[in-house]
């Protein structure tokens, strides 16, 4: 992102969410990418480092790597909580 982008500070974005947000479709998130996104967003390095360690201790995901070289992997429990459910696509598809 360039540096003109600001952060909207009347809407703040949980880093929780953040993390969620930046899952890509093989269930990682690239630590390096997270940390550039969350500084736009007026996020320090160690709130960033707090939450990956939260969820990482919640079990939601398992961190190979350090610092801005890390990836997180999303764990199966946490994976089952973002895959869609298939019977419910289906259904929404047919209305």
């Amino acid at each position: 992102m360039s540096p003109e982008v600001r952060a909207d500070t009347d809407h703040a974005v949980p880093t929780r969410i953040l993390v969620e947000s930046m899952l890509r479709a093989d269930a990682t998130v690239d630590a390096g990418e997270l940390y550039d996104v969350a500084n736009t967003l007026g996020m320090s390095d160690q709130q960033v480092r707090l939450c990956i360690k939260r969820l990482v201790a919640e079990g939601q995901f398992v961190q190979d790597g350090r610092g801005r070289k890390a990836v997180l992997r999303a764990t199966p429990e946490m994976r089952s909580t973002i895959e869609p459910d298939l019977e419910f696509v289906r259904y929404m598809y047919a209305q």
